[in-house]
């Protein structure tokens, strides 16, 4: 009956962490802000554009030539080298037309210019939607970024990747990631301001853990009485 019951309390025992495991594991949504995992530090952003915000890229609707369900994408991909240095790729992409004017990849302070040691031909600056001649239609908030007038992008900067926007513009159409500055599914990858710190291990891995511990530990109690 004993043998049973230790049985028994075993079993619960991994179905309660099985739980808790499960409620550590991380949602689909990223955290605005949040530094990127080594996992991310190459992956993509692809979306059929709409108007409405029911898919990844929102666009607008100005000119009918515009990308609304056009499949819109933007690759990245960022490597460190051994003195700390980030090399940011990205790709963007679209089926339809227009062509791309400009794009604008955001970092968390565009004044931090010894952070940049290669721009890659881009500009640093604070965009909005009403900055440089209102070229920026639709953007919904201003944002530091570095402009660049071609799809394919590479700049270097000492500062860390984590998650958070982009603006496209075509002829007089603007594009974005739909959770713009706001935590959420729709976010890419872009420098921050400062090194990637430690990242904690989650509390109810923790928790998981020490609760196999004390399963064994009093497993082996019984066993010796």
């Amino acid at each position: 009956m004993e043998k049973k019951t230790n049985k028994r309390s075993w079993l619960v025992g991994w179905v309660v962490g099985l739980v808790l495991l499960v409620g550590a594991m991380p949602a689909m949504a990223y955290t605005y802000g949040a530094y990127v995992g080594s996992s991310d530090m190459t992956g993509a952003l692809s979306a059929v554009a709409s108007t409405d915000g029911s898919t990844g890229i929102t666009t607008t609707n100005i000119h009918t030539n515009n990308w609304v369900g056009d499949t819109l994408t933007l690759n990245w991909e960022i490597t460190k080298d051994s003195s700390n240095l980030y090399t940011y790729n990205y790709t963007f992409t679209t089926t339809g037309a227009p062509d791309l004017s400009h794009i604008i990849i955001e970092v968390t302070d565009w004044t931090q210019t010894c952070a940049y040691p290669d721009l890659g031909g881009g500009s640093l600056a604070l965009y909005s939607s009403t900055s440089a001649g209102a070229s920026n239609p639709g953007m919904p908030s201003e944002i530091d970024g570095i402009k660049f007038g071609t799809g394919t992008i590479s700049f270097t900067s000492y500062n860390a990747p984590v998650w958070g926007n982009f603006y496209a513009k075509g002829a007089v159409e603007g594009a974005w990631n739909t959770t713009f500055s706001a935590d959420g599914e729709y976010l890419i990858a872009r420098p921050d301001g400062g090194p990637n710190p430690s990242v904690p291990i989650p509390g109810a891995l923790w928790l998981l853990g020490s609760g196999f511990g004390a399963l064994l530990i009093g497993r082996r109690k019984k066993k010796q009485a």
